[in-house]
């Protein structure tokens, strides 16, 4: 693992990336091509990437404890 990480990342803090790291950033990427695979695809031609992420909607549930008006 530390072979892949040296090839894809580098300039990686060897002394600081433990083998649990390196599980944990593969773990994340998997995780991430299963359920978000429009990430990872490079847009068509002609079409305008966005250099900052969508924001996040607004929540409309409420915490435990906390009542809602209305």
């Amino acid at each position: 693992m530390a072979d892949f990480m040296a090839e894809v990342l580098p300039e990686y803090d060897r002394d600081r990336v433990y083998p649990s790291d390196m599980k944990k950033l593969v773990l994340w990427y998997s995780l991430l091509v299963n359920h978000l695979p429009e990430f990872f695809q490079a847009p068509a031609e002609g079409e305008a990437t966005d250099t900052a992420p969508a924001a996040p909607e607004a929540s409309t549930t409420t915490e435990p404890g906390e009542e809602q008006k209305g």
